[in-house]
């Protein structure tokens, strides 16, 4: 089985698995922080009932969920209240697959996404050049030697924050 394939299959047997009531407790969650927690561990309980080696990755790290199935499949799981997803600091790409649980709005229900990363930035070819230009940042004034050197008390750190708008992947 390949990688698309499993997530597939994980992404199915989530859709299978969510209820109204699941929705409302992620809902009702304190904070974001709070609802991908429990959404991580509904994901992490798929997948030792489908009987898959995974590894988990520390807290604030991307990619929750690695090298599932022993074929490095990454998984992230993300939860949207509106129709912005927030990647914070890592951009998506063709080796990151998302679950997504979109909470619903007033017009749209709540639904489970599963996308592999390179359908957020088909359309937007531009992303590599702002991923060069924060590099070019990074490396002039951030790192090493250049950094060290600047004169002065301040010091400076560029990170990049990346979000896609998902509604051309939800159903009404």
């Amino acid at each position: 089985m390949d990688k698309q394939q499993l997530f597939q299959q994980i992404g199915q047997e989530a859709r299978r698995r969510v209820t109204d009531e699941f929705f409302g407790t992620l809902k009702q969650g304190a904070n974001t922080q709070q609802s991908e927690r429990i959404s991580i561990t509904f994901i992490a309980d798929i997948l030792r009932e489908l009987e898959l080696n995974f590894q988990r990755a520390g807290s604030q790290q991307s990619k929750d969920f690695r090298n599932i199935g022993d074929i490095g499949l990454d998984v992230e799981v993300k939860i949207c209240k509106s129709t912005t997803v927030i990647f914070n600091d890592t951009c998506p790409n063709s080796n990151i697959y998302y679950i997504i649980f979109f909470l619903g709005n007033r017009t749209t229900r709540p639904q489970v996404l599963t996308l592999n990363g390179n359908e957020f930035i088909a359309d937007s070819p531009w992303i590599q050049q702002y991923q060069a230009a924060i590099e070019d940042l990074k490396n002039r004034f951030c790192r090493g030697d250049n950094a060290r050197n600047l004169p002065g008390s301040m010091k400076v750190y560029t990170r990049p924050n990346y979000s896609a708008n998902i509604s051309s992947f939800l159903q009404t």
